[in-house]
């Protein structure tokens, strides 16, 4: 999106903004993560990084890395990104750190009623909101289903859209092969995309039609 020249707004509630630069420039410049971090970098190297820095300055991307947020303050935040930001899409990573205070309620509840309140103000703002989550256990022996999304049956339920990433994660592979699995869509098809996933720069790519 950022290459598309369209505002983003990433509410990061795990990971703080300095890791998340690394990893764009990493995938601007194609430079290891680790290397980057580390500071050991040649000249055209660090000419790279320059440059990268320098492109990115330009765009607008907005990060709130507050972490745990109350859903109220998620909301908040939200609405600051498209109103005041003019953010054409929002990311949440992820929707299980989202906190509802001051109501005695079970794990699935509170997921629900986070899941419904982060929906109806996509709608109010009128911009798509990309809500990442865990998947439980049962996932990591075969292909991810709807049953496997973690918290509440009513995330599936309120998405438009769930996609999986479907691929082996520890397979000590530079690039490997993994499957964009489009397990619902309210408004066209579902089916699956191929991609290749870089593990030193966690980029995904397009997979080369041969």
């Amino acid at each position: 999106m950022i290459e598309e020249e369209v505002p983003v707004g990433f509410l990061s509630l795990e990971t703080g903004r300095t890791p998340i630069a690394y990893r764009i420039i990493s995938m601007y410049t194609d430079i290891p993560s680790n290397k980057l971090r580390s500071g050991f970098l040649s000249a055209a190297k660090q000419k790279s990084v320059y440059e990268a820095n320098e492109e990115l300055a330009k765009k607008k991307f907005f990060i709130t890395d507050t972490p745990n947020l109350p859903l109220d303050e998620l909301k908040a935040a939200m609405r600051r990104m498209v109103v005041h930001c003019g953010a054409g899409i929002l990311f949440i990573d992820y929707i299980g750190l989202v906190r509802l205070e001051g109501r005695e309620l079970k794990e699935y509840e509170k997921q629900s009623i986070i899941s419904k309140e982060i929906k109806a103000l996509a709608r109010e703002l009128c911009v798509p909101v990309i809500a990442l989550c865990q998947l439980n256990r049962d996932a990591e022996s075969g292909k991810p289903t709807l049953a496997n999304i973690r918290g509440s049956g009513s995330i599936e339920q309120d998405a438009d859209l769930v996609i999986f990433i479907e691929g082996e994660r520890n397979d000590g592979r530079e690039e490997s092969e993994r499957k964009l699995v489009i397990e619902k869509n309210r408004n066209g098809p579902t089916g699956e995309v191929a991609v290749i996933f870089r593990r030193s720069t966690t980029l995904y790519m397009d997979k080369p039609v041969i």
